[in-house]
């Protein structure tokens, strides 16, 4: 992430979207887990482990990469 925020021409013309748990024990605060750029969204899960597991989070990012 320091090294994608410290030169963020590189993400010039990419359709960037972040995601993040606003609760989540592995990064401390969730939301310092995004890009500056693009779309966010938070996703509804517990812990870091459940980003991976649970439906509420699979289901998101399956729809954002789907997206035409």
């Amino acid at each position: 992430m320091a090294q994608l925020n410290g030169n963020l021409d590189n993400l010039a013309g990419i359709d960037c979207c972040s995601f993040y748990s606003a609760i989540d024990l592995a990064v401390l605060p969730g939301w310092r887990a995004v890009l500056p750029v693009g779309r966010i969204q938070m996703l509804p899960v517990w812990a870091h482990p459940q980003l991976l597991r649970s439906p509420q989070a699979i289901a998101p990012l399956a729809q954002e990469l789907l997206r035409p």
